[in-house]
C-alpha cells in the first residue's frame, strides 16, 4: 500500500477538524499539533490556512461542478435518477459539511473563493429548484404558487445545514441521513408504488 503523502494527509486532517470544529475555529498551529508536526513543517507544504482552505475547496468545486454538469448534459426526471442524484449530492455536502455550515464566514474570510462558490452554489439551487418545479407540477395536492421555490428553498436549507441541529441541541447523534431527510421532503410528491426501500 503506498504511503500517504504529507500533504494528502494535511489536508485529511483539516477537513476532518474543520467538519468537526467549523474552520474558523481550526488554527494552523491547531492543525500541525493534532498532526504532531511543527508548525514549520506544515508551512512547507502550505503557506498558511487559506491555502488548505483554498486546495479543499479545490476538490469540493470539483466533485460538486462534475455531479451538476452530468445532470445539466442529460436531466432525468425519473424518480429513481431523482433520487439517486440528491444521493450523490448529499455525500460532497456533507464530506465538505464545513463550507456549507459556513458558507458565509468562509466566503468573507476567503476572497478567492467567495465568487466560485456563490456561482457554484446558485447552479446547484437552479437545479433543485428545476426538480421541484417538475414534482410540484404533477402533484394533484393543493399547492400555493411558489411551490417550487418553497420546496427548493427547503431542499438546500437541509443540504447546506446538515448537522446544525445537531450542534444546537448539543446532541452528537449523526446517524440521521441526509437523503432520508431529502427523500421526506419529496416523499408527497412521489407515487405511492415508490417507498423506501426502492432507494
Amino acid at each position: 500500500m503506498a504511503k500517504l503523502k504529507t500533504r494528502d494527509l494535511i489536508l485529511d486532517v483539516a477537513l476532518i477538524l474543520f467538519n468537526d470544529r467549523g474552520e474558523g475555529q481550526v488554527s494552523c498551529v491547531d492543525l500541525a499539533h493534532e498532526m504532531n508536526i511543527s508548525p514549520g513543517n506544515l508551512y512547507y507544504h502550505f503557506k498558511g490556512k487559506e491555502a488548505v482552505v483554498e486546495e479543499l475547496y479545490a476538490r469540493f468545486h470539483a466533485n460538486l461542478s462534475s455531479i451538476l454538469d452530468g445532470w445539466q448534459a442529460n436531466p432525468s426526471f425519473e424518480k429513481h435518477t431523482i433520487l439517486a442524484y440528491f444521493g450523490v449530492v448529499s455525500d460532497v455536502l456533507l464530506e465538505h459539511r464545513f463550507i456549507g455550515l459556513e458558507t458565509l464566514q468562509i466566503s468573507d474570510r476567503f476572497p478567492s473563493i467567495k465568487s466560485q462558490l456563490r456561482r457554484l452554489l446558485t447552479r446547484l439551487y437552479h437545479q433543485i429548484e428545476e426538480i421541484a418545479s417538475h414534482l410540484t407540477s404533477s402533484s394533484t395536492l393543493p399547492l400555493p404558487d411558489k411551490a417550487p421555490e418553497l420546496l427548493a428553498d427547503n431542499i438546500i436549507t437541509i443540504l447546506l445545514n446538515i448537522g446544525s441541529s445537531k450542534i444546537i441541541i448539543n446532541d452528537n447523534d449523526t446517524a440521521t441521513s441526509l437523503e432520508d431527510q431529502i427523500y421526506l421532503l419529496l416523499l408527497p410528491f412521489l407515487s405511492d408504488e415508490l417507498t423506501s426501500k426502492d432507494i
